[in-house]
Order: C-alpha cells, then sequence, then structure tokens
C-alpha cells in the first residue's frame, strides 16, 4: 500500500506506510524469538495508528460498502487477539 500511495504522489504517506511496515514486520520476527512486553506494546501502538489511518481512509470514501468495513474489523480482531494471546503467554 506504501508503494502504491508513493505513485499516487503521497510521497511523505507512503514512506511512512513502509516504515510503519517495516518496524511490525521486525518486531513480530523478534516477537518470535523471544517474548517481550516491549516489543507487543510496540505492536498495539502500530496497530492503533494503523487503525487511525484505516478510519481517515474510511472518511474519505464516497460510498459505503459493507464489506469494507467488516474485512477489516475481521482482521484487526485477529490480531488483538493474537496480541493479547501472546502478551498471556509472557
Amino acid at each position: 500500500w506504501g508503494t502504491i500511495r508513493i505513485v499516487d504522489s503521497n510521497i511523505l504517506e507512503g514512506i511512512l506506510l513502509i516504515i510503519l511496515g517495516s518496524i511490525w514486520i521486525f518486531a513480530a520476527t523478534k516477537l518470535l524469538k523471544e517474548i517481550n512486553l516491549q516489543k507487543i506494546y510496540l505492536m498495539f501502538v502500530m496497530l492503533a495508528v494503523s487503525v487511525i489511518y484505516i478510519v481517515k481512509l474510511f472518511i474519505s470514501l464516497k460510498t459505503q460498502v459493507l464489506m469494507d468495513f467488516l474485512i477489516p474489523v475481521t482482521l484487526y480482531s485477529f490480531v488483538v487477539y493474537g496480541l493479547l494471546f501472546i502478551r498471556r503467554l509472557k
């Protein structure tokens, strides 16, 4: 999504998305090796930032379709459940 935003002339937004995605991947791989509460909280903060971005994106849509909301809510629910489960393992 970040590269698409760069091609659409939203260079700053695209770079930020790529950086945040890279940090998420880095934190997730480190979390697989060692469960650390700091990494889990970092991922929660990044998840909250992405929710704010998605809400901003949905507000800018001209047409509202149920599936446009249902799929992200389901995916975010899975991510929150996974992070809470991993935090519980610690």
